[in-house]
């Protein structure tokens, strides 16, 4: 299974959006920037979709983007840099 990385666009003020961050660290997710994280295993792009969809508001963008391909990175956090290597060398 590919690793993917979740973008969203978090668009109503003053919501807690902590659970939708704890259900991304049941994933694995590893967070690399402020609204990018990076799943090291999921079924597929859509079931992480649906998935996270229910812990956001219908207004709020989501991109989920499988990472099979090159990819390039600077300053984002050590474990998500971690898992990023890890995917290269599997």
């Amino acid at each position: 299974m590919p690793a993917y990385q979740v973008n969203y666009d978090l668009r109503k003020p003053g919501r807690d959006y902590e659970p939708l961050w704890e259900r991304l660290k049941t994933w694995n997710a590893v967070r690399a920037l402020e609204s990018c994280w990076i799943v090291p295993r999921a079924s597929s792009a859509i079931a992480l979709r649906d998935d996270l969809s229910q812990y956001m508001d219908s207004n709020d963008g989501l991109l989920v983007t499988g990472m099979t391909g090159e990819s390039a990175w600077r300053w984002i956090s050590a474990s998500a840099e971690a898992v990023l290597r890890q995917g290269i060398a599997a």
